[in-house]
């Protein structure tokens, strides 16, 4: 099993107010049973109870501005961030400072409605999610219906755009359902057949269209292989194998440790020139272990490979 990739999701015309009686914000965070836009080839909706067991074991969670982690707002740990479970979806308030410039700001853009808009970050715990059925998306195309049942929740976060993610991404939670007679690969190439085709364009239109998607998917890969080049020179400069990488984390193996299947999670930062610099300190054991992900194994081989040469050396 890989490890779990950090996922937003945006909340157009939610419910999100200034309380000048107490210099707070609130509202809702994420609606149950709504079913989201086209994200990619498929559409999803929250479960309810899919945050119980996050504000159960108390996570320490985040309200940012923006999701931007240099304007936090409030945080669960030190109660100036409460949430609440209820029918509709997942409640919040965050209480402000007065002494914080950017928590008058964002009061301030909230109450006269500049900002109406909310969104979480989250990951998928194991067998949070459900493939299961279909449903309509804002176009009346029957997608495959994925259901959040278990989350994690990181931070949630007042926006200023609510805007679905772009399909390359929002595309990496599909699973393999080839097995199933669904191939997501197959309904990704119609839908994006069907947005340069559309009988509205007109034949250069089309053409731009699809050299804007071609340029768009190739540059995104070129970036995504840019950061993993840095993640691997970064952990194998520290002694480490890098495994995967998300917004927040890089994940890696320690094979002078004993359990030389664990993996590890490291905090990280990308310096101006694109290089990665790993926080050594906030190395924390993970529950993933290398053998669930193809990376993961292909390390192990590596070190077997190594063993066998100093045996026979």
């Amino acid at each position: 099993m890989s490890s779990p990739k950090l996922e937003k999701r945006f909340l157009a015309g939610t419910e999100l107010r200034a309380d000048s009686n107490n210099f707070s914000i609130s509202g809702t965070a994420a609606s149950y049973g709504v079913t989201s836009r086209n994200l990619g080839g498929f559409v999803e909706q929250i479960q309810r109870g899919a945050f119980a067991r996050s504000l159960r074991e108390k996570a320490d969670v985040r309200c940012l501005f923006n999701h931007n982690c240099d304007q936090i707002l409030g945080r669960t740990a030190a109660s100036t961030l409460t949430l609440t479970d209820s029918d509709i979806g997942l409640k919040f308030r965050c209480m402000l400072s007065r002494d914080i410039q950017v928590h008058q700001n964002v009061y301030t853009s909230i109450a006269r409605g500049d900002v109406s808009d909310m969104s979480f970050a989250f990951l998928v715990a194991p067998n949070g999610d459900v493939w299961q059925g279909e449903a309509t998306d804002e176009r009346g195309t029957k997608l495959p219906l994925r259901t959040l049942v278990d989350v994690d929740l990181q931070d949630i976060s007042p926006v200023v755009f609510a805007a679905y993610p772009q399909t390359s991404v929002a595309a990496r939670a599909l699973p393999d359902y080839s097995a199933r007679g669904w191939n997501a690969e197959a309904t990704f190439r119609r839908l994006t057949a069907q947005a340069i085709t559309s009988v509205e364009l007109k034949d250069e239109e089309r053409r731009v269209r699809a050299a804007q998607l071609v340029r768009s998917i190739e540059a995104e890969k070129e970036e995504e292989q840019e950061l993993e080049n840095a993640c691997e020179r970064a952990c194998r400069a520290a002694g480490l194998d890098f495994c995967s990488v998300d917004d927040e984390h890089i994940y890696a193996g320690d094979a002078n440790e004993p359990d030389e299947n664990c993996c590890y999670r490291f905090e990280y930062e990308q310096d101006a020139d694109g290089e990665i610099v790993l926080d050594i300190d906030s190395r924390t054991k993970t529950d993933h272990e290398l053998l669930h992900s193809e990376r993961g194994r292909r390390i192990l081989w590596l070190r077997s490979l190594k063993r066998k040469a100093g045996r026979n050396g």
